[in-house]
């Protein structure tokens, strides 16, 4: 177990939260990381500090660019990853000492392209954050994977997971588009021979008040509409009927989630949410017969569909 792993962190006016998440790295307890630190075009103090970590570890790599958003950051330092695999942390964002070598211990067990740690913590405050351990893990096909993700809410984002790199050969990330995660990751998985799901919390997700969930105001860009509506496309082509419509079914169900949300500020979301049904009435047939999904789930959609879930909130 000595593959190069390649540690990528876009940074943007992240000054105050810059030092203790790459010290999350640098510390790592697997040393054979390159860390990619892509300042992206960053107006603080991060890109002094980033050329100031990098004198300190030789290991530690900064491409300034222009700014371009985080699919552009992360794509920038995609185009020069050395690493056999490839993991994504926000630069607000920590992991723990042990993180990397959890993951690549399990990835050169089960020989998968993709092991996702499915659990994350939140913090808002100042927090020790030390090794940890799995406490179990299952491997799974790739479409098994997507059927967990979608039908059992199962965590799956780019951040947490580590990546084989011939996965990202052909593929980045969205520009100009938000939602990236969602647009790209799962066909990343759909790419892939077997999928590991840990057990393990090795993230750690800071929540900062100024987020753009925070400030969206329950606005729904009509990014997402293009990622479902793209998703379904790609989740066509698998074989295997019964699987294939349980995959369907539960992105729509994601889909339509985002409606119940969009509806808190519908004259903002108008385009969204029209488009948005649009979608999910064509495709009612693989909700009917997803077997994936409960019942009470399948319920909640169509009170969506019909804007009865407009008062009341969504039951698990």
């Amino acid at each position: 177990m000595n593959e190069l792993v390649s540690v990528i962190v876009p940074i943007y006016k992240v000054e105050e939260y810059l030092d203790r998440c790459i010290e999350s790295i640098v510390g790592q307890t697997y040393q054979n990381i390159e860390i990619l630190l892509v300042d992206d075009g960053s107006p603080d103090n991060c890109p002094a500090m980033c050329d100031a970590w990098a004198e300190r570890d030789s290991r530690i790599t900064v491409i300034h660019k222009e700014n371009g958003g985080l699919s552009d950051a992360r794509n920038a330092a995609i185009d020069v990853a050395k690493g056999d695999y490839i993991t994504f942390v926000d630069s607000d964002d920590l992991i723990t000492v042990n993180a990397i070598e959890v993951l690549m211990e399990l990835a050169n067990i089960e020989n998968s392209d993709v092991v996702i740690s499915t659990k994350l913590l939140k913090f808002s405050e100042e927090i020790s954050v030390d090794c940890t351990q799995c406490e179990s893990y299952k491997t799974v096909s790739a479409q098994t994977a997507l059927e967990s993700i979608f039908c059992e809410n199962t965590r799956w984002e780019a951040c947490g997971t580590i990546f084989s790199h011939h996965l990202f050969e052909t593929t980045r990330f969205p520009v100009g588009k938000i939602y990236e995660d969602i647009r790209t990751i799962p066909g990343v998985i759909f790419n892939a021979k077997t999928v590991t799901f840990a057990d393990v919390v090795i993230y750690y997700y800071f929540e900062r008040l100024d987020s753009i969930m925070h400030q969206s105001g329950h606005i729904v860009k009509i990014d997402l509409y293009e990622a479902v509506k793209e998703n379904i496309e790609l989740f066509e082509t698998i074989e295997d009927k019964k699987r294939r419509t349980n995959v369907i079914a539960g992105i729509l169900e994601e889909l339509v989630s985002r409606i119940h949300f969009a509806y808190g500020n519908e004259a903002q979301n108008k385009e969204f949410i029209e488009k948005s049904k649009h979608l999910v009435r064509a495709r009612k047939k693989d909700i009917v017969s997803a077997t994936k999904i409960p019942f009470k789930r399948k319920l909640f959609m169509f009170l969506v569909m019909c804007g009865i879930s407009k008062k009341i909130k969504k039951w698990e």
